[in-house]
C-alpha cells in the first residue's frame, strides 16, 4: 500500500487535472481520510474502503431504498458503543438514482461520518428520501453540536477542516462527486442546534 502523503499528493492532482479539463470519470477517492480520524471512524473507513468507485458503466443506476437500508444497518452495527440511534424514512415511492451504488454509498457515509463526529457524546440522525422537481431528495439530520457561522462558508472548501486529523477533503470531494452526476448539495446548520444536509440527485423516472 502507498504511504499516505504519497497518495494525497496523487489524490490531489488526479482531482484538480480532471475538474479543470471537465473529465466525467470518477475521482479517485483516498479512504485514509476516514482511517485517520477518531477511533470510531476508522472502522467505518474500512467499510468505505470496500466501496469500488470504478465500477462498470452497466452499474449507473441505484435502487435508493434498497442501497440505504443496508448501508444504514451496517453502519448502526459498527457504532452500537457510540450511543448514536439512525432512523431512516422514506416518504412515497422513491425511483432509482442516476449514480453507481458505490459512489452513492460513498457520498451518503461521508456525510454520515461527519454526523456521527457531531455527536460526541451520542444522539440522533435521521435519513429520510422524498421527491422534489424529478430529483430524489435525501436528506440526512442530526441533532449533534452544529456548525459555527463562520466555518459553515467554508465547509466545502479542499483541505478546510476543523478537525485535528483528517485531511479536510471528506465534504469537498462528496460535493464533486455529487455535482459530477448533476445533483446538488445544501447545508444549513446552527451551532449547538444540530444540521441538516440535504441532497438532490438525479433519478430515473421511466416514461
Amino acid at each position: 500500500m502507498r504511504p499516505f502523503l504519497f497518495s494525497l499528493v496523487i489524490f490531489g492532482i488526479g482531482l484538480g487535472t480532471g475538474f479543470f479539463f471537465g473529465r466525467k470519470k470518477t475521482p479517485k477517492i483516498d479512504f485514509q481520510d476516514h482511517l485517520h480520524r477518531i477511533d470510531l471512524l476508522s472502522t467505518l473507513g474500512q467499510l468505505a474502503a470496500g466501496f469500488d468507485l470504478h465500477e462498470p458503466s452497466g452499474q449507473s443506476q441505484t435502487n435508493v431504498k434498497e442501497s440505504l437500508s443496508l448501508l444504514i444497518k451496517e453502519v448502526q452495527e459498527k457504532i452500537q458503543s457510540r450511543h448514536v440511534e439512525l432512523s431512516l424514512q422514506f416518504v412515497g415511492s422513491i425511483p432509482w438514482v442516476l449514480i453507481p451504488e458505490a459512489t452513492f454509498k460513498h457520498i451518503i457515509l461521508d456525510v454520515l461520518l461527519n454526523a456521527i463526529e457531531a455527536l460526541p457524546k451520542g444522539g440522533k440522525i435521521m435519513i429520510r428520501t422524498g421527491l422534489k422537481d424529478e430529483l430524489v431528495k435525501v436528506e440526512i439530520q442530526d441533532n449533534g453540536v452544529g456548525i459555527p457561522k463562520e466555518v459553515l462558508s467554508r465547509i466545502f472548501d479542499p483541505f478546510f477542516t476543523t478537525k485535528t486529523s483528517g485531511t479536510g477533503l471528506g465534504l469537498s470531494t462528496c460535493k464533486d462527486l455529487v455535482e459530477q452526476y448533476r445533483g446538488k448539495i445544501f447545508i444549513s446548520s446552527v451551532e449547538n442546534g444540530g444540521t441538516l444536509v440535504t441532497l438532490y440527485l438525479p433519478g430515473r423516472f421511466d416514461s
